[in-house]
Protein backbone atom coordinates (compact mmCIF):
# COMPACT_ATOMS: atom_id res chain seq x y z
CA UNK A 1 0.00 0.00 0.00
CA UNK A 2 0.94 3.44 -1.41
CA UNK A 3 1.38 6.02 1.36
CA UNK A 4 1.61 10.03 1.08
CA UNK A 5 2.28 12.42 3.50
CA UNK A 6 -1.06 15.21 3.18
CA UNK A 7 -1.09 18.52 3.83
CA UNK A 8 -3.60 20.27 5.48
CA UNK A 9 -6.51 22.05 3.87
CA UNK A 10 -9.91 21.61 2.71
CA UNK A 11 -10.19 17.90 1.37
CA UNK A 12 -7.96 16.35 4.58
CA UNK A 13 -11.52 15.49 5.93
CA UNK A 14 -12.35 13.26 3.14
CA UNK A 15 -9.15 11.30 3.50
CA UNK A 16 -10.10 11.02 7.32
CA UNK A 17 -13.47 9.16 5.79
CA UNK A 18 -11.52 7.02 2.95
CA UNK A 19 -11.44 3.67 4.22
CA UNK A 20 -14.66 4.40 6.24
CA UNK A 21 -16.72 5.02 3.44
CA UNK A 22 -17.03 4.74 -0.17
CA UNK A 23 -16.26 8.49 -1.97
CA UNK A 24 -18.96 10.02 -4.18
CA UNK A 25 -16.83 11.70 -6.64
CA UNK A 26 -19.17 14.27 -7.19
CA UNK A 27 -19.44 15.48 -4.02
CA UNK A 28 -15.89 15.78 -3.91
CA UNK A 29 -15.71 17.49 -7.04
CA UNK A 30 -18.36 20.12 -6.21
CA UNK A 31 -16.38 20.84 -2.66
CA UNK A 32 -13.31 21.44 -4.85
CA UNK A 33 -14.56 23.76 -7.42
CA UNK A 34 -16.13 25.72 -4.50
CA UNK A 35 -12.78 25.59 -2.37
CA UNK A 36 -11.14 27.03 -5.27
CA UNK A 37 -13.41 29.54 -6.42
CA UNK A 38 -13.32 30.63 -2.59
CA UNK A 39 -9.36 30.90 -2.61
CA UNK A 40 -9.95 32.71 -6.05
CA UNK A 41 -7.85 30.84 -8.20
CA UNK A 42 -8.73 29.19 -12.16
CA UNK A 43 -8.86 26.29 -13.21
CA UNK A 44 -5.69 26.60 -15.53
CA UNK A 45 -3.49 28.33 -11.59
CA UNK A 46 -4.27 25.31 -9.47
CA UNK A 47 -3.99 22.70 -12.54
CA UNK A 48 -0.70 24.19 -13.14
CA UNK A 49 0.24 24.17 -9.44
CA UNK A 50 -1.32 20.36 -8.93
CA UNK A 51 0.95 19.12 -12.01
CA UNK A 52 -2.14 18.02 -13.81
CA UNK A 53 -3.93 18.91 -17.00
CA UNK A 54 -6.77 21.72 -16.54
CA UNK A 55 -8.85 18.92 -18.36
CA UNK A 56 -7.83 16.66 -15.78
CA UNK A 57 -9.08 19.28 -13.05
CA UNK A 58 -12.17 20.13 -14.81
CA UNK A 59 -12.98 16.36 -15.13
CA UNK A 60 -12.09 15.66 -11.38
CA UNK A 61 -14.42 18.94 -10.77
CA UNK A 62 -17.52 17.43 -12.31
CA UNK A 63 -17.33 13.87 -11.12
CA UNK A 64 -16.61 12.66 -14.25
CA UNK A 65 -12.94 11.32 -12.48
CA UNK A 66 -12.15 9.66 -9.44
CA UNK A 67 -10.08 11.45 -6.74
CA UNK A 68 -7.42 9.50 -5.50
CA UNK A 69 -5.39 10.38 -2.08
CA UNK A 70 -2.30 11.70 -4.22
CA UNK A 71 -4.97 13.82 -6.42
CA UNK A 72 -6.27 15.02 -2.77
CA UNK A 73 -2.86 15.34 -1.35
CA UNK A 74 -1.84 17.52 -4.58
CA UNK A 75 -5.26 19.78 -4.31
CA UNK A 76 -4.74 20.88 -0.59
CA UNK A 77 -1.30 21.91 -1.50
CA UNK A 78 -1.71 23.16 -4.51
CA UNK A 79 -4.67 25.76 -3.35
CA UNK A 80 -2.22 26.94 -0.68
CA UNK A 81 0.23 28.75 -3.83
Amino acid sequence: MQQYKFNEGPLTAVVVTLSVVSIDSKKVGQLARTYRKDAGMSLKRLAESMGISFAHLSKLERGARAWSLELISKFNKGLRQ
